[in-house]
């Protein structure tokens, strides 16, 4: 589902969403304990995509950026010509 797809449903609150994803982050575990190695490499995947999770909820929760118009990219400009004139004389 994209984001304006999800804006664009009936009953839809960006606030319930931010709510949801704050006591999501609020009510994860926190190990105060220290932990042998072994386990916490094998817990930072599952922390690291908690966290993904709970940054995706929040990223939809906004509405999207507007879109603008990109320049036209110019990689360098046009080499001037030299002058015959010396442009250091008043």
């Amino acid at each position: 589902m994209t984001r304006a797809e999800l804006h664009n449903v009936t009953g839809f609150h960006p606030a319930s969403l931010l709510a949801a994803a704050t006591h999501l982050r609020d009510s994860m575990a926190r190990n105060k304990v220290a932990q042998e190695p072994t386990a916490l490499i094998r817990n930072e995947g599952y922390l690291n995509g908690y966290l993904d999770a709970l940054q995706d909820l929040e990223s939809a929760a906004l509405p999207a950026p507007p879109k603008t118009m990109r320049e036209a990219f110019q990689p360098y400009s046009a080499p001037q010509q030299p002058s015959a004139t010396n442009q250091n004389q008043a």
